[in-house]
């Protein structure tokens, strides 16, 4: 249940997310005692990650656009943003900015990887013969930090990867992130395409800081993708995009992979 992409699922004369806003939930205590949602102050962002070997991991372009994007939105919203890139996303930097300051928000865009049952993102410095510099699923738990973030967003493919044989089982970063008192996770299921997934999060974050719970964030932005045009692309994100559709995005297999884990309460 927790692989099936249920906003995707058709639903009367188009899909599920048409009409209603999808929350995958961890557990019934999650149901029992939700969380209220908490004031966004901060965020820590964390992508394109530079390995050092060219040619050995794909290049982040997408990534490092997506950073750039997000962290605008964020801080014109006057949140205080904390952003490693390139050179500075090392594991040691942002297990110390886990380890000293609390963040409200925390990005994570970069490759994925999943290795021995577990899934990991890939810091800078990393190459495929040593896998040393790999920030794993349960590395999550020793940061006590956590227990008072609103949000994380896995921004790689293995995002919502289950490590767990049974498919009900929640396993990986969502339930690493859970554990942890992280109060919602937006991650994907399958994997993603660079660009439509850095729009479809600017557009998450700009509904989720509005007040809007994250599942509802999840399907505003589900539906501004879905019907964003070239012209807009070009004015509002200075992309030009060769396309014979209209809207180069409405297809599922750009935005169909993300889910919602929250424990906030709903808001009707």
């Amino acid at each position: 249940m927790n692989s099936i992409a249920f906003a995707s699922l058709p639903y009367k004369d188009g899909f599920i997310t048409d009409y209603y806003s999808v929350k995958n939930i961890g557990s019934i205590y999650d149901i029992v005692y939700p969380r209220k949602r908490q004031a966004l102050k901060n965020a820590l962002i964390f992508n394109a990650p530079d390995f050092g070997n060219p040619g050995e991991w794909a290049e982040l372009i997408g990534s490092e656009f997506e950073g750039a994007i997000i962290q605008n939105t964020l801080a014109s919203e006057h949140m205080a943003v904390h952003h490693l890139s390139g050179k500075a996303a090392t594991l040691n930097a942002v297990k110390t900015s886990l380890e000293q300051s609390i963040y409200d928000v925390v990005h994570f865009s970069t490759h994925g990887v999943f290795d021995r049952q577990a899934v990991g993102l890939i810091a800078a410095g990393t190459n495929m013969k040593d896998l040393g510099a790999i920030l794993w699923d349960s590395d999550l738990r020793q940061f006590p930090s956590l227990s008072k973030t609103a949000l994380i967003t896995y921004a790689l493919c293995f995002g919502a990867k289950q490590t767990s044989k049974l498919n009900d089982s929640l396993s990986g970063f969502i339930k690493s992130s859970l554990l942890s008192g992280v109060n919602a996770v937006i991650a994907p299921i399958y994997p993603i395409q660079d660009l439509s997934s850095a729009i479809l999060l600017n557009e998450f974050y700009k509904s989720y800081i509005s007040e809007n719970p994250p599942e509802l964030a999840l399907k505003h932005a589900v539906k501004r993708l879905r019907t964003i045009n070239k012209d807009a692309l070009r004015d509002e994100y200075f992309i030009e995009i060769e396309d014979e559709n209209e809207y180069p995005f409405a297809e599922p297999k750009h935005w169909s992979p993300w889910v919602c884990f929250s424990k906030e309460e709903r808001i009707n």
